[in-house]
């Protein structure tokens, strides 16, 4: 229970720090790339309260329909914080439409594929119900969430970084501090989420 109750109080912070956050850049429109930055926010904080609510759940069928509701946030997260890297580094960069048609078109599709899983399994394959150390789903990864969701995910990370690397490389001090935040901010999560994907890391509902 103690445990159960560590990982809630975990994602109830997570939930207030990156709804706060969001917030406060929303306000800051002098930022380049404040907005997306802000929406991308408010995906996080939705998927945490999500995973808030999963782990304090005892039963499959709650947990599991949490599990799939949090990809309402999550699903936008990798496109999104492209479109911010392209912003913030290139303040002056036009995101066409044609761009952000391509880039959030897959989550679109992904959210109807997460939807209708239950019909086809392309997200997920089995799945075993544990309680312990806090009630979590342990699932097999179907071929739409290996061979779609994670190339696409590391694509808009690895295009993201690099946009930051770059600019990191050519722009003046004044704003090399902010892009190391921004990249440190970034890999600490993503070399988790590797763990999880690649090296069969258990995040007991914590899904990064």
């Amino acid at each position: 229970m103690t445990f159960t109750l560590f990982f809630a109080a975990v994602m109830v912070i997570a939930t207030i720090i990156t709804f706060a956050v969001g917030v406060y850049v929303w306000r800051q429109q002098t930022i380049s790339g404040a907005r997306i930055y802000t929406l991308m926010m408010f995906a996080v904080s939705l998927w945490s309260l999500l995973t808030f609510f999963e782990v304090l759940s005892q039963d499959y069928l709650t947990v599991k329909t949490l599990r799939s509701l949090q990809h309402l946030g999550k699903a936008w997260i990798p496109g999104l914080w492209f479109l911010f890297t392209l912003r913030f580094t290139q303040p002056d960069i036009h995101l066409s439409r044609k761009l952000l048609i391509t880039v959030m078109a897959l989550p679109v599709i992904s959210l109807g594929i997460i939807l209708s899983d239950p019909w086809h399994g392309l997200l997920w394959g089995g799945s075993a119900f544990n309680t312990e150390p806090v009630p979590h789903i342990e699932l097999e990864q179907g071929l739409w969430f290996q061979w779609v969701i994670i190339p696409y995910t590391y694509c808009m990370m690895f295009l993201g970084v690099s946009a930051l690397f770059n600019a990191l490389t050519h722009n003046s001090r004044r704003y090399k501090r902010h892009i190391v935040i921004l990249m440190v901010s970034f890999l600490v999560p993503f070399a988790i989420n590797i763990g999880y994907i690649l090296g069969g890391l258990s995040s007991y509902g914590l899904d990064p």
